[in-house]
């Protein structure tokens, strides 16, 4: 880990590196945790305050603890959970939340996204076939994210089955 002023120095992808290996330490060191902050809930989800403390100048991680796990956690079935949930929590993965469409802002009913099944090879096309609908404002992405929950309307089979 870098000391504080080397860290200033550091170009921003230097800084997200050190950023991501500080992180991940504290989760995986829960003990030095419970020693150094005082009340522990504050490690616990969905609240992580003490990311402040590691962050030095970057933007928070924090769509990937209040948006992405918090969908995980609620919208997934047992298996995704048991999938995913342990890659985030150890750090592994880091999400993003995209909802919001340039031309829709949050207006989920209007999304233009969709999310097509192909059969052929049992995966989810993904297309914004527009300009409005271009993800907008979806926090960490394509900077800090290597995971995103993507809002979209779901079509299988030629069907729209809606957000």
């Amino acid at each position: 880990m870098t000391n504080t002023f080397k860290f200033y120095e550091l170009n921003v992808d230097e800084q997200q590196q050190d950023l991501w290996r500080r992180i991940k330490f504290i989760y995986q060191h829960k003990e030095l945790s419970q020693k150094y902050f005082k009340n522990y809930e504050v490690l616990k989800f969905p609240f992580k305050p003490w990311l402040h403390y590691f962050q030095g100048p970057l933007p928070g991680l924090g769509l990937n603890y209040s948006m992405f796990l918090t969908t995980v956690q609620i919208m997934a079935n047992d298996e995704q959970r048991k999938r995913w949930l342990p890659r985030v929590l150890n750090c592994d993965i880091f999400g993003c939340y995209a909802q919001t469409e340039l031309g829709h802002g949050s207006n989920v009913a209007g999304i233009e996204t969709t999310a097509t099944l192909d059969r052929a090879t049992d995966e989810f096309v993904i297309h914004s076939p527009t300009p409005t609908s271009t993800k907008f404002w979806p926090g960490d992405l394509g900077r800090f994210s290597t995971h995103a929950v993507v809002f979209a309307r779901l079509i299988v089979d030629d069907n729209d089955y809606g957000v």
